[in-house]
């Protein structure tokens, strides 16, 4: 019997997901405020997590509760969405505990600043200014 047959589709899709964001058990548990032993055991055991504990590993991993529990593969449109790091998740972490007005300016900033880099990327022209040079 294959490991994988030992877990419950929950358990696999964590392993999945922690492991495609370059995550440990250890910083998963630290986003979601989960003990590392029970993620351990999540991925391992042919269980399923409480509610509680389902949402908080979901938002951890920025994903629906249903992609966790789904026995969907994932679509190569999902394959390709964008993948960060342990670091940027914790840093992206205490968002979450902000107003919803809080969290709206937080995510234009993200949006202008993608916007920019966007838009820079597509406008770069060879230039002879130097980017060290601000009054040029």
């Amino acid at each position: 019997m294959k490991k994988s047959d030992t877990r419950s589709v929950f358990g696999n899709n964590l392993v999945r997901y922690r492991k495609a964001r370059n995550l440990t058990q250890e910083e998963l548990a630290k986003l979601s405020g989960i003990n590392r032993a029970m993620i351990a055991y999540y991925e391992t055991s042919p269980v399923d997590p409480s509610a509680s504990s389902l949402l908080a590993i979901a938002q951890a991993l920025n994903l629906s509760m249903e992609e966790l529990l789904s026995v969907k593969k994932p679509s190569p449109e999902d394959a390709q969405s964008p993948v960060f790091d342990a670091r940027t998740f914790r840093r992206l972490a205490p968002v979450a505990t902000l107003s919803p007005q809080q969290r709206l300016y937080v995510y234009k900033l993200i949006d202008s600043l993608v916007k920019e880099k966007t838009e820079a990327t597509f406008n770069a022209q060879p230039s002879s200014v130097s980017a060290e040079d601000p009054e040029a």
